[in-house]
């Protein structure tokens, strides 16, 4: 389980003890479709013996509550969650499920109930932010740029593109709905994301929640490994703009960390634009999107960049 651990250092730090952890098999009890969505471990808290069951996906309020009373005919289960938000955590305990997000909150009466106030600050006050989240906008331009002639576009399928862990696509799913960018759909067991109005308008509505995606731009004197072009050389590509002598690149942050330090300067080497989330994940024909790189220079003081983004624009919407 992946929040075993976390789990055990929450419980520790709120003085309880978690003893005979071992692994339980889940087969034994449910279909595969059930049991290959879940992971579960045997543990001894609170004295009794019980079985804590991690999704492996956020699962559906509804779904959970299905598989914790099915375990709860022979065992005193535990659910063990990445995320939940008030409305989410409600519905358990109105259900009378226990749960545990660690770190955060516990709800196993009538041993523990640690609900704090700030239980739901990192998931709901986040909606409240000027600009959309880095994994948010980054969905959102997928989703515009490759999906919006579909109608709509399944998570998994976002998932498997952007190689994006799907508790942080549910909440960046969300986010873009709480800011009407996006509705969002269920089908079965399938979850989907649509694209509520025309691409152009849509864009007007999403540009003041859109913000440039380069935090800062560097010079480097090693080895860029596929380097995706950015900046003034992406668009001289794109547009008449005429090129410049030197290329511009692009990069994730996490692959700038591991760039060797001695070999970053101010004055030589090659311009790299260090960007909030990979361009290569948007990228076309080995350059950043047209939407991130239109984003990426709006604000440039110079006409002849403006007239050219602009006029970009209009042919990719």
């Amino acid at each position: 389980m992946k929040a075993l651990k976390k789990m055990q250092k929450y419980l520790k730090a709120c003085g309880i003890e978690c003893s005979d952890v071992c692994g339980y098999d889940l087969f034994s009890q449910f279909p595969a479709s059930v049991s290959l969505r879940y992971d579960a471990c045997m543990l001894t808290i609170f004295g009794k013996p019980r079985i804590a069951f991690e999704p492996k996906v956020q699962e559906s309020p509804d779904e959970l509550v299905s598989v914790y009373r099915k375990l709860a005919a022979a065992v005193h289960p535990i659910a063990v969650l990445d995320f939940a938000d008030s409305e989410y955590s409600e519905y358990l305990r109105k259900s009378k499920v226990n749960y545990i997000v660690p770190g955060r909150q516990m709800y196993v009466p009538p041993y523990a109930v640690l609900v704090p106030p700030n239980a739901y600050e990192r998931a709901e006050k986040a909606f409240l932010r000027d600009f959309l989240s880095p994994c948010a906008q980054l969905v959102f331009l997928r989703t515009l740029l490759f999906h919006a002639k579909e109608g709509n576009v399944s998570y998994a399928a976002l998932q498997k593109e952007l190689s994006i862990n799907c508790v942080y696509l549910t909440r960046a799913c969300q986010e873009l709905e709480y800011h009407q960018l996006a509705t969002l759909d269920k089908v079965g067991r399938n979850r989907f994301i649509c694209l509520p109005q025309e691409r152009r308008l849509l864009w007007r509505s999403a540009e003041k929640c859109l913000r440039t995606p380069v935090l800062k731009r560097i010079r480097y004197t090693g080895n860029v490994s596929n380097p995706v072009t950015a900046g003034y050389s992406a668009l001289s590509e794109l547009s008449d703009l005429a090129p410049e002598n030197e290329r511009i690149f692009a990069m994730a942050q996490s692959e700038f960390r591991t760039l060797e330090a001695r070999k970053i300067k101010k004055y030589n080497g090659v311009q790299i634009e260090v960007w909030r989330y990979d361009p290569r994940l948007l990228a076309i024909e080995g350059r950043v999107d047209p939407l991130s790189l239109y984003l990426s220079l709006r604000d440039s003081p110079d006409a002849r960049i403006n007239i050219a983004i602009e006029s970009l624009l209009e042919n990719v919407l």
